[in-house]
């Protein structure tokens, strides 16, 4: 949760929380006692008029500002997913499609293509240019592969 926060939102949310205290213990406890100096209960009423417009404006912003924007995170957060889940089963579809160019009907699988590539195996280049038939398209998804990050 705490990567939702950025710290204006620390700071309206610790500031509302501050001032619904003082709302409380206005409304409980201040009410019930005699003042401790002159005036002293026009300040609190103040105060309390005050914190209370401040307790409104972070229940706004909450509404307008940060929930529209938690939700907004998760649902592209979702979304990367699914998008990076598609990109890795195209990944793999476009493996497995590489005929190895030693055996008869036999495709690469996944990991040995890894690995190879990794080891910067000429085999795998030339089987994926082959089958593919485009140098560009070699290159782009050999970093491709290079650079794929489990989620």
């Amino acid at each position: 949760m705490k990567k939702y926060f950025k710290a204006t939102d620390v700071i309206v949310f610790l500031i509302g929380f501050l001032c619904l205290v003082w709302i409380g213990y206005y409304q409980l406890y201040w009410k019930e006692i005699n003042p401790l100096f002159d005036n002293a209960y026009k300040w609190a009423e103040i105060t309390y008029t005050v914190f209370t417009s401040v307790v409104a404006a972070g229940l706004f912003y909450l509404f307008t500002i940060f929930t529209p924007r938690f939700y907004q995170i998760k649902r592209f957060k979702n979304n990367l997913i699914k998008y990076l889940k598609r990109i890795d089963d195209i990944s793999k579809f476009t493996i497995e499609a590489i005929k190895i160019s030693n055996e008869v009907n036999k495709n690469y699988s996944v990991f040995n293509f890894k690995t190879l590539l990794k080891n910067n195996s000429e085999n795998v280049k030339f089987d994926f240019n082959a089958c593919y038939d485009r140098e560009n398209m070699s290159n782009a998804f050999e970093e491709t592969i290079l650079y794929q990050k489990e989620i």
